[in-house]
């Protein structure tokens, strides 16, 4: 499900935004490629945003992010396959 408004928090920055998805959330990135499925909030770490937009620079190719955050709900419901503690329910991942 992609919703048509997301809120981003960023924990590192402490910025808070309400972002379409299709708005880019760093030069080569937008917000909905952050997003877990049936979650409306994104939380991210500005600082492993820019890391990835300099790894996009450097490679001069598309970089496919395949999972960013997860909300504690459904981290869970990926058990066993995902872990209690995982950085993904943090933004950091």
């Amino acid at each position: 499900m992609e919703y048509n408004e997301y809120l981003v928090i960023s924990i590192d920055t402490g910025w808070i935004e309400k972002m379409h998805p299709d708005h880019w959330i760093r030069e080569n990135f937008q917000v909905k490629e952050f997003a877990a499925p049936g979650c409306d909030v994104i939380v991210v770490v500005s600082e492993a945003l820019d890391n990835l937009q300099k790894m996009r620079d450097e490679v001069g190719k598309s970089l496919h992010v395949n999972c960013s955050f997860r909300n504690p709900h459904y981290n869970r419901s990926l058990a066993p396959k995902s872990i209690p503690t995982s950085c993904h329910q943090f933004g950091n991942a």
